[in-house]
């Protein structure tokens, strides 16, 4: 991705982290780094330093934009539940 700084020893773990993705586009909608800490189990500082040196402004921005144009998911308890069968069509 472009603009994408990343961590060049492999060890950031918020780079690592197998959420990693999440982990960004929460933050970047206002998520408190503290909350987004918290709720994906990861170091506080670790994680502030991942979004202060790995993540760039062109990301974040991706993150945002991409995110307002997604259709929402469905309603909880809709996920699964099949369309019924229309019937045969009369003409």
């Amino acid at each position: 991705m472009a603009g994408r700084k990343g961590s060049l020893t492999g060890r950031c773990q918020g780079c690592n982290h197998p959420e990693r993705v999440r982990i960004e586009r929460f933050l970047a909608t206002g998520a408190s780094i503290k909350g987004a800490a918290r709720k994906f189990a990861i170091d506080y500082h670790a994680l502030r330093r991942h979004w202060r040196n790995h993540v760039s402004a062109e990301v974040r921005a991706t993150y945002i934009a991409g995110r307002s144009r997604q259709k929402p998911p469905p309603a909880i308890g809709m996920r699964n539940r099949q369309k019924p069968f229309p019937g045969p069509q009369v003409a």
